[in-house]
């Protein structure tokens, strides 16, 4: 996990982090990778995260992306970047595995 957010930003980091991980646990928890379903579990990730995310008024623009990989042997090297206004402008990676699955959801904060 991994947040590069200015500490001056107006965005709180920890509930950013707090409803990614919420959702993803409420959604994932006890799965096991189904290749049919994942568009679906990212759905909900989404939905809900979207939902909370507009419950705090925040003058941000919220983009998500999730990727979810079969928990196998094999390695997947992920890297993300975003360049915006440094001073309010953001990225937080939040990641949840199981046995069975990993996910990483990433969240581009932009400031409007």
């Amino acid at each position: 996990m991994s947040s590069e957010l200015p500490e001056d930003a107006s965005l709180p980091n920890e509930t950013i982090t707090s409803i990614i991980k919420n959702a993803s646990e409420t959604v994932l928890n006890g799965k096991q990778y189904q290749h049919d379903l994942v568009s679906q579990w990212i759905e909900q990730i989404h939905d809900l995260s979207i939902k909370d995310f507009q419950s705090l008024k925040l003058p941000f623009k919220f983009i998500l992306t999730t990727l979810i990989v079969e928990n196998k042997e094999s390695s997947v090297h992920i890297y993300s970047t975003a360049k915006g206004n440094r001073k309010s402008d953001g990225k937080i990676e939040i990641q949840y595995s199981n046995s069975s699955l990993n996910c990483l959801v990433t969240v581009y904060c932009i400031k409007v």
